[in-house]
């Protein structure tokens, strides 16, 4: 798995995804961040425009080399397999 490492030495990698129907009427897919700072960790779920979103920001900022999942022009579920792609491509 891929990591990424901030300057204050902050491990980040996406460790899944979940389908939060309860929190999201949509269904959407929330993908499982897990955030490790001297001897602390916690998760936090973000979806996968966020990290879009996030992309397309810092992109014009810092070159980035690894391809990132491209985004869904239409409304669709994306199966498992799909979804695992999709995490790691936002790990790399």
């Amino acid at each position: 798995m891929i990591t990424a490492t901030c300057p204050t030495s902050c491990i980040i990698q996406v460790i899944g995804y979940v389908d939060k129907v309860e929190l999201d009427s949509s269904g959407a897919t929330y993908y499982s961040v897990q955030c490790a700072k001297e001897g602390s960790a916690w998760t936090v779920q973000k979806r996968y425009s966020q990290f879009y979103g996030f992309e397309q920001d810092i992109k014009t900022q810092v070159a980035i080399n690894a391809p990132f999942p491209g985004k869904l022009t239409k409304i669709t579920s994306l199966t498992s397999a799909q979804k695992e792609e999709r995490r790691f491509g936002i790990n790399t």
